[in-house]
């Protein structure tokens, strides 16, 4: 009888761990990495181009279901996300950084947006938590263009901006629709994702 008392609470703090441990993996965009089934990763964007296929393994559905990105296959759209900036650190709120677009992207339209480490967007009344490429005129040459990230947008400040404000340590996406054939082919040499640059953080005189 203690035995098989023991047997039952072993497999039931095994069913509490084993799920926790996956509702905390799936709620991480680490998991974009631990559960990636066709890892991409351009200059610390990443992707993974099962996301919408029977190829996908169960972590990667879970993380489906779970952040509710990236439902469609990539021969219609796909995904990158970037969690730190190009000095390898944490994205946060309490720092701002300065996206630099490139000159073009290889898909039919683009956005980039910004979701708290839930998975979620923030809540905050900053109204532009994405940019797209509507943002710039639909134009094709992005060359020099440029994104702020932070807090708050500053004063006199018109161009585009994406608020961080009750962001956490957040991450962005940026989605890719219509991709074309040489980004689905060989996403390395198609893809020159924007780049991610501190400008300076609170209270830390950076």
């Amino acid at each position: 009888m203690v035995k098989l008392m023991v047997y039952l609470l072993t497999a039931f703090v095994g069913l509490i761990l084993g799920s926790a441990s996956v509702f905390l993996l799936v709620s991480s965009p680490v998991a974009l990495s631990i559960g990636a089934t066709e890892p991409v990763e351009i200059n610390g964007w990443k992707s993974d181009w099962a996301y919408g296929t029977t190829r996908s393994n169960p972590y990667t559905r879970a993380i489906v279901a779970r952040r509710g990105l990236f439902a469609l296959p990539r021969a219609q759209s796909v995904y990158f996300i970037k969690m730190e900036d190009s000095g390898g650190e944490r994205l946060t709120e309490t720092c701002s950084y300065q996206l630099k677009v490139p000159a073009t992207f290889p898909a039919n339209w683009w956005s980039i947006t910004l979701y708290d480490p839930t998975g979620y967007l923030p809540m905050n009344d900053g109204s532009a938590l994405s940019v797209n490429k509507e943002e710039f005129g639909g134009g094709i040459d992005l060359s020099g263009q440029t994104v702020l990230v932070a807090q708050q947008k500053p004063e006199g400040y018109n161009g585009p901006f994406i608020s961080s404000a009750e962001g956490g340590l957040f991450d962005l996406t940026l989605r890719l629709y219509e991709p074309t054939d040489q980004l689905i082919a060989a996403p390395e040499a198609a893809l020159n994702p924007p780049s991610i640059d501190k400008l300076s953080c609170a209270g830390d005189g950076s």
